[in-house]
């Protein structure tokens, strides 16, 4: 699977949601261990996007190296 430099905006999204719910569990008593599991999974994502993306400099330079000069994808 090629992976677009884009989807590395999953990872800020569920940081955020887990930073959110962090910040909630502290003013509204929710479970704080929800927040964790949100960071735990975002970090698991970034790790798995981040091998994902260096196979494909690895196995479709050509392809990585037109995204980079791309205005919009990159």
């Amino acid at each position: 699977m090629r992976v677009p430099a884009g989807f590395f905006a999953i990872v800020l999204g569920v940081a955020g949601l887990g930073g959110a719910w962090r910040v909630a569990s502290r003013v509204w008593h929710l479970p704080a261990s929800v927040g964790e599991a949100l960071m735990g999974m975002a970090a698991l994502i970034w790790a798995v996007l981040l091998a994902l993306y260096a196979a494909k400099w690895i196995i479709a330079r050509a392809e990585a190296e037109a995204e980079l000069a791309h205005p919009v994808q990159c």
